[in-house]
Formats: C-alpha cells, structure tokens, sequence
C-alpha cells in the first residue's frame, strides 16, 4: 500500500491512546468517558514537547482539547485514568527528577503534583496493575530490567521486581483476561516475549518467539475476547504479524497496513472491544486507521502539525518505537567537564531522554566516552565495543579531539574515522559522525594550534560522511553558531571540553540526525 500522501499543515497535534480496552487498562485514552458520542472510543490525542499542549479530537470530529497546556519540553506524556472515572486523565512524567503532574481533562482536577516516583534510570510504564479500574505510577528501569509500581493513593504494588533486562521493551497488558496489566517485555533481536503476573508470579511465556529484528511490538486486543494479543509491525515493509497467546490462534500474518516511515498506533477506534490497525505519518500528520476485517475508519485524515506531533500512545506502548545507539568517541562522549564529570551528565544520556520525549517509545543511548582517546587507540577498542552490542541500531561517532593536538590528525586520523564506522557498518549498524568540537584559549590553557587544525580538518570528515554513507552531526557548527560561544558553552579549565550549556548543543546536533533515522524508517 503506497500511502505516501502529502497533506496541508493543521495548527494541531495528534496522538491515539488505548481505552481500557483488552489491554487490561494498560493504555486509558478514552477522555469522554461514556459520553453517547464517544462510545468507547480511542480518541485522536496528540502532544507537542516543545509546547506541553495536547491536541484531542474524536474520529466523528468531535474536538475535547485543543492546545491544552499540561506540560514542557522536558516532560512526555504518560496518560490514563488514575481516578477511575473511565475518562483519561492529562499525565506527564519528568523523566530527569521522576516527578508526575496529573490533572482532569474537563475541571482541570490536580490529582498529582510533582509526586515523585522515579528517577532519569526510568521510563514510564502506567498501567492498572492491581485491576481496580485506576491507572498505576507505572516505571520500567531498562539497565537493570527492574519494575517499581505503586498507586497514585500510595499502595505499593513492586519495587524493584525483576522482569527484563537492557535488550528488552516493556510491553505491559492484560494477557490473561483477569482485568490487570501482566509484567512484560518483548526481546526485539530475537522476537521473544517474556510475561508473568505481578501478584503470584504465573508464567504466562518465557521465550515465546514471535517476531525478528526488524519488527515493533503492538499489543491489543485484536480479537475481542478480553486479552492481549501477541502482535509485531514491521518497519520496513509496513506489514503486520498477529496471534492469541493461548493456543496461537493466527489473527493476521503480513497484512500490510503502512509503511517503513510510519508508526504503529493500535486502538479502539470504533468501539467494537477490538484493536484496530492503525499507524500515524509524522512527516505529513496523517493517520491511517482500519479494522482487523479491512473495513476502512480512517485514510488519510490529517491531525497534527506535519514532522513535528506526537501520537500520544507511543509513550504509553513503549514498543511502538525505539532504537538502541552506540554512541563511541573520547572524553567528550563520556561527559568530562560537564556538572557530574561524567556519563550522567553527557551527551548520550541528554540525548535518550530528548528522544524519549520528541518519540516516546524506548531509545538507549549507551555511553562508549573513553576519556584521552587517540583515533589509534579507538580503532583498537571499537571491535570489544561492539561485540559487546550486537544488536546496536547506529553508531554515534564523535573522535580527533586528541589527534588534533599532533599533526598526526592529517596523516593517519582519517583513515582511522573511516575504519571505525566500517567497523559498525559491517555489522548492519546505521553511522553518525560528528565534526570534531572547537577548543578555545583561555588563562588556563593555550590551544590555538589545537583549533586550527581542528577548523583545517573538519572539512575532511564532510567528505567521511558523504563517501560512507553516514550522516553527519555537525557538532562544531551547532556550537560556534552561538553569539560567545567560546565564553559561554566551553569549560575555561580544560579549554577542550563543553560545558553543561554546551553538551547540550552537542546533544541537538545528534538529535537531529537521529531524528532523520526514525522519520524515515531508517
């Protein structure tokens, strides 16, 4: 199906929740409640980061919210019905102090206020875990695959329990039909889930196969019997994959309902009981919506404001996006000068928790930052690192700091880039490379060669780009495009490292890049 449609800009945004549909509660995005023209319907719910505003329309255009503030562009959504009034409730969860701000969509009720529960090691994961028809504070811990869940009224219902690990998505639903949200989680290299029950433990699959690399998680009800089913979306051909947990009744097998730039948002749309497919066209804000038996609810209809809305279930359904990036290079990468001197505070993880609010889903950013590196040195270390991360998406490059203080930079520097993204290349894993950051001189330090001959080569990693098919995050221009960049965003002490307002520019440089990967299905 070619639906490769371009459409008009609408000064809106969009984004398509779960009802307490079969789901088990796992994803509330029903904000009418049981009005008569709702029905229990998915709406159309959209945010937009860099405003905090959501956009909700009904598929009949009946609109609930349009630019309703409830939240910043450090914050990403985290919707459900917490009061359990069966409307869906405004929710988001600041990922950097773990603090959630939940009000009502209709008498703008404060349920919660800077409640904290979690920290910038967790991902939002709400969901009603212990089947009284409220949504959790729900928090999945990717590096550790640990689960913390409590009531908004404070019940604790795990803290700490174990069900995952850094490989795997958390994928929480209903798959029993007991009415609550099962621990689970989806192993996207090999395409094996693992679900047990919170309460008493019941396996309910361990290992069960369904689904490869390529292929996204989209859990639902697309039967109607009251459970989750296992279900995949694969990116690059658009096609959907389908079956009952219980007895591995097939559903579907490779219908085609996309494509590789679009993404999967399952739901409820027409109020049947039953998930329906349905994916979401950033570039142009189109949605794209029908049910299991082909009958059409949707084609092209236009809610958002084009390469820039976010569907609101993608931060809900963590499957439903996500690419896992090694990001390689010296001190720099590592986070040296920056306000901890290291990892907490550098650019990989500045930049896991800009795309975990501009995407949802679940990105990681694994930090590969080996301080005092030579390009020589990383050649030798690049092969450890990435047998180590086999199923790594892309490789974030950024080396030659070092090198520039020799004249080796021009001799054997770029043989060395290229040998290192090769490297990551051969193993399928997309490559970014940045440009090599500017020093400065200051009291401290005198660095004027050093950036000279960093201004002199950069030019040469362009090339680097072009002939390996790399993108190129432009790291150097992103920093001394700023008015006094070189009092302002570089650390004085060491001359030839950012400081906090600068590794936030070298972030940028890489989220731009990053985000051409996921709106193109790359």
């Amino acid at each position: 199906m070619n639906m490769k449609l371009h459409t008009l800009w609408l000064l809106c945004s969009i984004a398509i929740f779960s009802f307490q549909s079969a789901l088990g509660a796992a994803f509330s995005a029903n904000f009418n409640g049981e009005d008569p023209d709702s029905k229990n319907r998915d709406e159309l719910a959209v945010y937009d980061p860099d405003t905090g505003n959501w956009f909700i329309l009904t598929l009949s255009e009946q609109l609930l919210a349009f630019a309703e503030n409830w939240g910043w562009n450090q914050a990403n959504p985290a919707p459900g019905d917490y009061n359990g009034d069966g409307k869906s409730e405004l929710a988001v969860y600041e990922r950097a102090s773990g603090a959630w701000f939940i009000k009502t969509l209709g008498d703008n009720q404060a349920l919660a206020f800077a409640e904290i529960w979690g920290d910038s090691s967790m991902i939002s994961v709400p969901a009603d875990y212990n089947g009284d028809g409220k949504t959790d504070l729900g928090l999945y811990q990717p590096s550790t695959g640990n689960w913390f869940i409590k009531t908004l009224n404070n019940q604790l219902l795990a803290f700490g329990e174990n069900w995952g690990g850094p490989d795997m998505t958390p994928v929480p639903a209903d798959y029993d039909g007991d009415g609550k949200a099962e621990l689970a989680v989806y192993q996207r290299h090999t395409g094996n889930w693992f679900i047990k029950t919170l309460g008493d433990n019941r396996l309910l699959a361990f290992g069960l196969n369904w689904g490869t690399k390529g292929m996204w998680p989209v859990v639902g009800d697309y039967t109607g019997d009251g459970k989750a089913d296992l279900a995949v979306y694969d990116r690059a051909n658009g096609n959907w994959f389908i079956k009952t947990l219980n007895g591995g009744q097939l559903v579907l097998f490779a219908e085609n309902w996309g494509w590789n730039e679009t993404t999967p948002v399952p739901g409820d749309y027409n109020g049947d009981g039953k998930a329906d497919l349905a994916v979401y066209h950033r570039l142009t804000a189109n949605w794209f919506i029908r049910t299991v038996d082909a009958q059409a609810l949707a084609f092209s209809k236009n809610w958002g404001i084009p390469g820039k809305s976010v569907p609101t279930q993608v931060y809900a359904h963590r499957g439903a996006e996500g690419r896992t990036l090694v990001c390689f290079g010296d001190s720099i990468t590592y986070g040296t000068s920056s306000s901890s001197g290291g990892p907490p505070t550098g650019y990989p993880a500045l930049l896991e928790r800009k795309l975990d609010i501009y995407f949802g889903g679940q990105f990681s950013c694994l930090n590969y930052g080996n301080p005092g590196e030579y390009t020589w040195d990383a050649v030798n270390r690049v092969a450890g690192v990435l047998n180590a991360n086999p199923n790594g998406d892309a490789m974030l490059l950024m080396e030659g700091t070092n090198d520039a203080l020799f004249d080796s930079l021009f001799t054997l520097t770029e043989g060395n880039l290229r040998s290192l993204l090769f490297a990551a290349q051969s193993r399928g894993m997309k490559t970014v490379i940045a440009t090599i950051p500017p020093v400065i001189t200051s009291a401290y330090r005198n660095r004027d060669i050093q950036a000279g001959r960093i201004r002199s080569f950069n030019p040469t990693i362009y090339t680097i780009a072009s002939s390996t098919g790399s993108r190129l995050a432009r790291v150097y221009e992103s920093i001394t495009a700023v008015p006094g960049w070189a009092a302002s965003l570089i650390d004085p002490v060491t001359a030839n490292h950012p400081n906090d307002a600068g590794y936030l520019r070298v972030r940028d440089a890489f989220f731009d890049q990053v985000q051409g990967m996921v709106l193109y299905g790359q």
